[in-house]
């Protein structure tokens, strides 16, 4: 399996919002990321929102590329390869079962020739509105959502560099820089923000500042819920583990108890669950 780095500063960076702003003004995505994945295991990532499910893109298909695209079936997080004959089916199929989650995606796989390999271009949407509007806008308007890619990749693919080194511009690596600074400055804030001690020195979070309802479901208990809180805000296992004040396998046994009450198989399923219109959704 392909170890990732996903510390790179460049993943976290804010700083692709200017430039898909009006692409975002004419449509219901909130958030755009671009993925580029070789074979060889080199990659880039280019998130406009660090708080959108970077964990939970870490923690699931990414790690098994491009196996899992070459040879299965999208799974959660609503991803879809265009030379898919069974495209319709894919999508009934997920909206049955996972609801669409919260976005769409388009999966580009482009032969190589002179590299003997295949490059996987992977863009991925995500929107906070209902998840019926986004897949019919996908749907509707899916000549406009390529054009974007297209245009997208062929402004940012000159940055990218080729497969065996990833170099970009120095003026974009500063700015990246001072970006990832900024978001490390952010992410302590919030860590901050997030935790006030109550009388009697525990942790209270603000459950009503996620999009899903989690202080009424009486089978999940307090730290389940506050891990959940935690892990939708961007923050990893260890970052949780710290938080809490418990070791990390302590947290990786919660989120088994976190599945195994709601019923699922993967810890992106159960913000998939969670966001469905029949649990949890306000």
């Amino acid at each position: 399996m392909n170890k990732f780095d996903f510390n790179h500063p460049i993943i976290h960076s804010g700083a692709l919002d200017e430039f898909c702003q009006p692409f975002f003004e004419l449509s219901k995505i909130k958030t755009f990321g671009f993925i580029e994945i070789y074979e060889s295991g080199k990659f880039i990532q280019l998130e406009s929102n660090s708080k959108i499910y970077s964990d939970l893109l870490a923690s699931t298909f990414l790690h098994d590329l491009p196996l899992a695209i070459l040879n299965y079936s999208p799974r959660p997080g609503f991803y879809l390869n265009e030379y898919s004959n069974v495209q319709s089916e894919i999508i009934t199929r997920l909206k049955k079962k996972y609801h669409l989650a919260n976005g769409i995606g388009y999966i580009d796989l482009v032969e190589d020739k002179t590299a003997n390999t295949y490059k996987i271009c992977h863009y991925y949407f995500s929107s906070h509105e209902d998840n019926r509007e986004i897949v019919g806008f996908y749907l509707n308007e899916q000549a406009k959502l390529l054009d974007f890619c297209n245009h997208f990749y062929q402004r940012f693919q000159p940055l990218i560099g080729s497969l065996k080194k990833f170099d970009i511009g120095s003026e974009f690596k500063e700015l990246f820089n001072i970006k990832f600074h900024e978001f490390i400055n952010k992410n302590l804030q919030q860590q901050n923000d997030c935790r006030v001690n109550s009388d009697d020195n525990s942790y209270v979070f603000d459950y009503d500042s996620i999009p899903f309802n989690i202080k009424n479901i009486p089978k999940l208990g307090t730290r389940e819920k506050d891990v959940i809180y935690l892990w939708y805000n961007g923050f990893s296992v260890n970052k949780i583990a710290e938080i809490l004040e418990v070791s990390s396998r302590t947290i990786q046994r919660t989120f088994h108890i976190i599945m195994n009450k709601l019923n699922c198989t993967s810890k992106i399923e159960i913000i998939n669950k969670l966001w469905g219109p029949s649990k949890g959704h306000r």
